[in-house]
Parts: structure tokens; C-alpha cells; sequence
């Protein structure tokens, strides 16, 4: 599934982005401004919505072109420049299961306290507040569930879309 929800995604935003440059051909340069604006929004809000469903990598992705006025056209990075504070967290419940099995004990034994809120939640993982049996204030840094095969499947599906962009735009080289 998220292969096909990447790459689906991947061929919409190319496609639109191929056709609007055979259009621009043809339009007075004020309305194409105006229309690249409007495909470079819908383009980013494509991929904030797919950083937000399969989070990992596409959140960092779509936060690092968020941060690149030099790369990225304005309209796109009024969008994508969301996700540098709107990652939702892990649920607790599953928060819960990786810090007990990755502890092997229960979080009422380990820590007298245990922040069900995360004090941040980020693209790879979250943070919580915590206190141990000891008193010791600590902050826990939990990965979000599966996400090593996620990367990995992640960055293969980025070398498909990097070949497919290179293939359609000779001028467009990406390394």
C-alpha cells in the first residue's frame, strides 16, 4: 500500500507539473505566474498530505524542501513549512508497548512518572516526559512504530521518483 500511495501520488504531482509547463508555452507570462503558483500549492499539499498519512522520511522530505526558498517556490513552501510543527504523535497506547517490550518491564516499575503527552513529536520519533522509580526526571525518546523498514522502502520509492522526474525533464539532474 505504500508503495502504490507514494508513487501514485509521485505521478499525479509529475503529470500536472509536465502538462502545466506544455500550457505555459502558450499563456501570457502574468497568467503563467499565476498558474505555476497554483500548481506549485496543489503539488505541496499533495505531499504535506502524504507526509502526514505515511509520515518517516516523506515528513523529513517535505520539511527539508519546506526550508528551501532557493529550491522551492513560495507557494509551495507556505505549505510544506506546516509540517515543521504539526507531526501528530504515536498514540500512547502503542508508545506504551514499544517502551515495555524495548525495557522488558512495566512503565509502573520503571518510572514513577510517565507523560502520556509527548512533549514533541518529530518524523522518526517523539518525546516524552518521565520520571524514574529513582526521581530522576528524564525524557524518553521513542522511534515511531516500524520505522526502519519504513526509511528503507521510503528512499528506494524516492530513487524511482528521482528517475522518473530525470527521464520526463533532461534539464533536471538530481544527486
Amino acid at each position: 500500500r505504500r508503495r502504490y500511495t507514494v508513487l501514485g501520488t509521485a505521478l499525479q504531482i509529475i503529470w500536472r507539473l509536465k502538462l502545466a509547463s506544455i500550457r505555459a508555452e502558450w499563456l501570457p507570462p502574468l497568467h503563467c505566474d499565476a498558474m505555476w503558483g497554483i500548481q506549485f500549492r496543489v503539488a505541496a499539499e499533495r505531499m504535506y498530505a502524504l507526509a502526514l498519512d505515511l509520515r518517516g522520511l516523506w515528513v523529513k522530505s517535505a520539511q527539508f524542501l519546506g526550508a528551501r526558498p532557493d529550491v522551492v517556490p513560495p507557494a509551495a513552501i507556505n505549505v510544506l513549512k506546516r509540517l515543521h510543527d504539526a507531526v501528530p504523535p504515536t498514540p500512547f497506547a502503542s508508545v506504551r508497548r514499544m517502551v515495555e517490550s524495548e525495557l522488558k518491564g512495566s512503565l509502573t516499575k520503571i518510572f514513577s512518572s510517565f507523560d502520556a503527552e509527548p512533549l514533541a513529536s518529530a518524523s522518526i520519533g517523539q518525546v516524552h516526559k518521565a520520571t524514574l522509580a529513582s526521581g530522576e526526571t528524564v525524557v524518553v525518546k521513542v522511534q515511531h512504530p516500524d520505522i526502519e523498514p519504513r526509511i528503507l522502502q521510503d528512499l528506494d520509492n524516492m530513487r524511482t521518483i528521482i528517475g522518473w522526474v530525470e527521464f520526463l525533464d533532461r534539464t533536471v539532474e538530481i544527486r
